[in-house]
């Protein structure tokens, strides 16, 4: 085996920093983004991004039908363009540098589209993963340079049955709660007894850590054993419990 020089091994050393270099990323704004040789920059301005991004999830109130990601921008007074994508659909919001200056740097994603499955079906729809782009602006909302580029991740909501208990004759009281880190919307609930299969409709929406009672009616009574089925508006079991009611 023929000895390598020590211009082999300069050469060699070069040519694998340079494969590290153009291959690494750097994190910046919430995602990774490749060190190359092309659009310098942009990437030179997310490096140096003077705005920051806070987020949190706001539920349905007097303003609003549906829950939405709420971001609020903070950084030097100026007019931007914020787009919130999760990969399907996107919003658009303007932000005046008066806006900015006062605190009052807000934009919303309404979780709310086509679920997919007929044109008529609109409904709650939440991904767990929202790209945000943050771009100078003008007063006609012009797209200019990217001041700002990152990804929210999110683990999810769930719903869990915590405690089927009895109350009036032919009535009974669920305990739901929602672990997860994003709203959920339940649409119906099944139980099956020995007095049969009943279906409740219980269209609700839990925000994230939320316990929530409900009110259902329900033949089999207490000390009775039940299996009872939680669905989503896609008809698509996100929660069960089966025992005794309480």
């Amino acid at each position: 085996m023929k000895k390598i020089g020590k211009i082999g091994i300069a050469v060699l050393g070069v040519a694998v920093v340079c494969l590290i270099v153009g291959y690494s990323a750097v994190d910046q704004g919430g995602i990774l983004i490749p060190r190359d040789n092309t659009e310098t920059k942009e990437k030179e301005t997310m490096l140096n991004s003077p705005y920051t991004v806070e987020h949190k999830i706001v539920m349905p109130d007097s303003y609003s039908l549906y829950p939405s990601l709420e971001l609020t921008i903070t950084g030097p007074p100026d007019n931007l363009l914020v787009i919130i994508s999760d990969g399907e659909r996107e919003s658009r919001s303007f932000i005046s540098r008066e806006q900015l200056a006062s605190g009052e740097g807000k934009a919303r994603f309404i979780f709310f589209g086509s679920s997919g499955k007929s044109a008529e079906s609109y409904n709650i729809v939440i991904k767990n993963s929202y790209n945000i782009t943050i771009k100078k602006s003008d007063i006609d909302k012009n797209e200019g340079e990217t001041v700002y580029k990152g990804r929210i991740d999110f683990q999810g909501g769930s719903i869990e049955v915590v405690e089927v208990s009895a109350m009036t004759k032919g009535t009974a009281r669920v305990c739901l709660h929602n672990p997860g880190d994003l709203p959920v919307k339940i649409e119906y609930i099944i139980i099956y007894s020995s007095k049969g299969q009943e279906q409740e409709s219980t269209i609700v929406t839990l925000a994230p850590g939320e316990y929530r009672n409900i009110t259902i009616f329900c033949r089999p009574g207490r000390g009775e054993d039940i299996r009872l089925y939680v669905y989503d508006s896609d008809r698509k079991e996100i929660a069960k419990f089966e025992g005794k009611i309480t």
